[in-house]
């Protein structure tokens, strides 16, 4: 239970350093400068890495049940949103400014979804 604890907490220090870069990102304009565009690349792909431990060891240590998993596949689909539309983003798009909305809300959705999981299934 304690590592589930720590890795919870990992991963929302992780969204909080990405939300601040993702801002950074916003606020230098574009075209984005390499260095901090692929720091937020792979701050996303980190707390994918540990939203994936977690949820493995919550399954394990936590009966979770129906509620659980719907809040996980739920916050997995808000992942699969920002993921996408912050790939879009850093291409040519005709219709950035409908993506770059989709990318923050669905992006703050899932930062949000991390604590909400954790009160829910504790």
């Amino acid at each position: 239970m304690e590592q589930v604890t720590t890795l919870s907490i990992i991963s929302g220090v992780l969204a909080i350093l990405l939300i601040l870069s993702g801002i950074r990102l916003r606020l230098s304009g574009e075209p984005y400068k390499f260095i901090m565009l692929n720091a937020h690349k792979l701050l996303s792909a980190g707390i994918i890495a540990l939203l994936v431990i977690v949820t493995i060891q919550h399954q394990k240590e936590i009966d979770v049940g129906f509620k659980g998993i719907s809040l996980f596949v739920l916050s997995a689909l808000f992942l699969i949103t920002a993921l996408g539309t912050g790939g879009i983003l850093t291409g040519e798009s005709k219709s950035k400014n409908t993506i770059k909305i989709l990318h923050r809300i669905s992006s703050v959705l899932t930062v949000i979804m991390i604590p909400v999981i954790w009160l829910l299934c504790h």
